[in-house]
Order: structure tokens, then sequence, then C-alpha cells
């Protein structure tokens, strides 16, 4: 289904002026300090890092910026943290062979300090693919690291090797995993990843006191979902109910899960890339709700993003593309972040062959609350606001 009037508002592509900055942006990370709202870029493994604080309108204004250092970055990283150790935050942006982790400092006003090496109660670790924060803000932080060699481990950092005496490291799981998050539930926290080569989705319930985690769902290729290669992934929470929503460029999809507060998968919606969409080789997926109702942005190879918006069980419905063009460069789109606040939505989108970053609005006055209608002959009446309405069959 098409729209008239698009959703998306194109604002303008913010660059440092320098490549070692501008291209191959491959990751944002979106924060908050006490000085205000921060978005740091991160580059390839000879790039470095841009600081820029975030207005209320969404629009960047460049801070600070520090190249990597020979060594600190290593080209499989994908999946950086920051994370608040001591009152001070840092950037995770690699580890040595041994375990100690390379960060920069970030001020509270967004400046990025020289690398510092921060020990750990890892005695090993691999080129790192991803970090997960499980937990910081005191003078030792809890991780998750994805190595290249397979192993998710978890591990615990600190400023001060004496802060890490009665920790260790534990490996919990193992696999060729190329995205992972956690989602807390009543159940208590459940890890997800993916494992790119076995085209599975994976959950686990982590035990923060044992510090190991127990298998409770791997469904996918394996239970005939068509899924290739999976790459990235996102969370959605809509009446109550959870959604995974795992973008796959190998199979050129989106397929959508639901998961119980145990962690359970069950598929629940697959859709593929067609002339009507705008996300071949699905590679990047992020989600929001605005106004009770969810939507999620999918990009890949094509030239641009889809737009969807999902129904109470799942359902993905397309409502939009957005097409590149000169002045608005979203080809090969590299890295796809949203800021939602209280004043709007703003999307961030770097590309692999273009400089800089993207900035586009999102017009929330074009959507109001979705109307929902039980199995039952309910009646639905829509107004002139841009609802969704969804109802079954009676």
């Amino acid at each position: 289904m098409g729209l008239a009037m698009s959703s998306f508002l194109y604002e303008d592509t913010q660059t440092v002026g320098d490549v070692v900055y501008d291209h191959d942006i491959s990751e944002y990370i979106l924060y908050e300090t006490s000085g205000g709202s921060f978005l740091v870029t991160l580059s390839g493994e000879n790039g470095g890092m841009a600081s820029y604080s975030v207005g209320a309108d969404g629009r960047l204004t460049l801070i600070d910026t520090q190249s990597f250092g020979v060594g600190l970055r290593s080209l499989h990283t994908s999946q950086s943290v920051i994370v608040d150790i001591g009152g001070t935050h840092y950037v995770l942006v690699g580890a040595s062979d041994s375990g100690d982790v390379f960060a920069y400092e970030l001020t509270d006003n967004g400046a990025l300090l020289s690398p510092k090496i921060l020990p750990s109660s890892a005695t090993e670790m691999a080129d790192v693919r991803s970090f997960l924060t499980l937990s910081d803000g005191g003078n030792v932080a809890s991780l998750i690291s994805v190595g290249a060699d397979g192993y998710v481990r978890m591990f615990h950092v600190a400023q001060e090797s004496a802060d890490l005496v009665s920790e260790h490291s534990t490996v919990i799981f193992q696999g060729d995993i190329s995205a992972i998050d956690y989602i807390e539930t009543d159940a208590g926290l459940i890890i997800l990843a993916l494992d790119q080569s076995d085209g599975n989705v994976l959950s686990y319930l982590y035990d923060p006191i044992t510090e190991t985690a127990t298998s409770v769902s791997e469904t996918g290729a394996i239970d005939q979902v068509g899924m290739g290669l999976p790459e990235d992934f996102t969370t959605l929470e809509i009446g109550g109910q959870t959604y995974v929503v795992v973008a796959s460029p190998g199979s050129g999809s989106l397929t959508v899960f639901s998961m119980d507060a145990n962690g359970v998968l069950d598929a629940v919606d697959h859709v593929l890339d067609t002339r009507e969409t705008q996300f071949g080789a699905a590679s990047h997926v992020e989600a929001f709700t605005l106004n009770g109702m969810g939507f999620v942005i999918a990009a890949g190879a094509d030239n641009g993003l889809s737009l969807f918006t999902m129904t109470e069980d799942g359902q993905l419905i397309l409502l939009e593309n957005l097409s590149a063009y000169a002045s608005m460069p979203l080809y090969d789109p590299y890295s796809l972040a949203i800021d939602v606040t209280v004043d709007g939505v703003s999307i961030y989108v770097s590309s692999e062959t273009q400089a800089g970053t993207v900035r586009l609005s999102f017009d929330a006055d074009r959507w109001s609350t979705p109307l929902w209608g039980g199995d039952g002959a309910d009646t639905i009446e829509g107004t002139s606001g841009g609802e969704l309405l969804s109802g079954g069959g009676g």
C-alpha cells in the first residue's frame, strides 16, 4: 500500500569534512549524560569516532573526533557499547588477545579523550564482533563479548584491576553470532542472538547469580523458516506482546517471531523483498512505537528504506518506500539508528558509498492510536488521521 504523502522528511546530511570519519560509518550509538544527548559515529578498522550533540529537533552538532589507534579496532567489530564505570563514560571499541579492553573516555559534554586500556576479568578474547552491556554504573561493569572464534563470553571490566579480584569470565554459549541483545521479562533477562551460518534466532535465559545462560529456544531455518544469513534484528512490543524482527540479506527477507515471557520464539510472519519494497538483501532493521502504533524500518542493498507498521498479531504491513536521490544520498545504507523523544522522531542513516550521516525526521502527526477489533462483529470507525484499523473475520 502506498501513501500520497511521505512520513519521512529529509533534513540534512552531516559531515566532519574528513574521510576518516565521514566514510564507512558502520555504527551509531545514542546516549545521554548530565550534559545532554549525544550521538557517536564509528567507522572502520582504520577510521575513528565522531561525537555530536543532538538537539531537540534531532539536529547534529559536531563536538569532537578521535581516530582509532593501530590495533585498537578489529575489522570484525560491528557492535560497540558505551558503559558507565565509576561515573565515567567509555566507548568500548575492541580488546586484546589477553582480555584487556580498548576504550575511549567520553566526557559529560561529549568530548572524546585519548584511548585507554581497561582491565577485565577475561584471560583471553579473540577479535570482538560485538559487545553487549548487562549492567554498569558501579566500579565494575558486566558485559558480553562475541568473538570471531564463536565464543560468547560474560566478563567484567573496571578502571582498576583491584576491583576485579573476585570476578571471573565464563563462556555462556557458542555460535556464528552476527547480532546480540537482550530483553528483560517477568522470567528474567532473555538474551537474543542470531546464528548466521545456521540461519536461526536463539534465546537464552541468563542467570546473573551463576553468570550462566540456559538455552530456551532455537528457531528459523531449523523449522523451515527461510532466513538466509540473518544479520540484524530488533524488538517491538505491541499490545503487551513482544516481537522479534529479523533481517536476512541471504534471503532478502524480514521475519517476525513472537516471544513469550520465558523467551520461547514462534514465527508469525515472513516478508520477502519484491519490486514493491526497498530492502533488498535486508541487513538493517530498527523499530519504534508512536501513539501506540508500531513501526519497522528496513534497509539493505536497495537505495532507500521501507517503512512498515505491525498489527497486534505480528503481521507487517508496508506503508511506503523512501528512495535515494541526488541531494538525499541514501545509497547503499550501511548503518541505521532511530531516536524517539518527546519532541519527535529522528532517523540517522549512513551509506557505504556516500559521505556523512543523513538525517530524516518522521511525521508523527500523521499517525493516530491504532484501533483493534476482536474476532466478533465489531465496528471500527477511523477518522481523518492515519490510523491502523485491524480486526478479525467476524
